[in-house]
């Protein structure tokens, strides 16, 4: 992924980070949007990291659109 692409990952997930920091107190297991926050959160984090390892081991990253027709 480009850099760009990069970035775009981590203002998202700084978007959800203040969403998160907002949101009203969940009640365990109950609230869907709080959970789905969570998930997505955790799933750019997992994104980001893979990134940024190809990118300190100085494996190009893969481009934005290689998976489009």
């Amino acid at each position: 992924m480009p850099q760009k692409a990069l970035e775009e990952l981590l203002e998202r997930r700084e978007a959800i980070a203040w969403e998160i920091a907002r949101h009203p107190r969940p009640i365990t297991g109950c609230d869907v949007h709080f959970n789905r926050l969570l998930e997505e959160r955790a799933a750019l984090t997992e994104q980001i990291d893979r990134l940024q390892a190809l990118e300190d081991r100085g494996d190009a990253l893969p481009a934005a659109d290689a998976h489009r027709d």
